[in-house]
């Protein structure tokens, strides 16, 4: 049998949420661990996070892997 990286046959968010059957959700009780006792986001923060969201969606729909990173070479 021959094995194969994930990151070769799976290169692009698109492809893993085909492959995996996944739903990008929206849901703010999605993570609920996530919210229970933590402190609130400062307003720098919450910029940030839109920023990098925003991002996020603009490599996304230019068809831009978001399983690779930046120092890491396929060879």
């Amino acid at each position: 049998m021959s094995l194969t990286a994930i990151t070769q046959k799976i290169t692009t968010i698109g492809e893993a949420e085909q492959h995996f059957n996944l739903v990008q959700t929206v849901a703010p009780d999605f993570f609920t661990e996530w919210q229970v006792d933590l402190p609130e986001l400062t307003e720098t923060e919450k910029t940030e996070l839109d920023r990098i969201r925003a991002r996020y969606r603009y490599h996304r729909a230019q068809g831009y892997s978001a399983l690779r990173c930046n120092g890491v070479q396929s060879h």
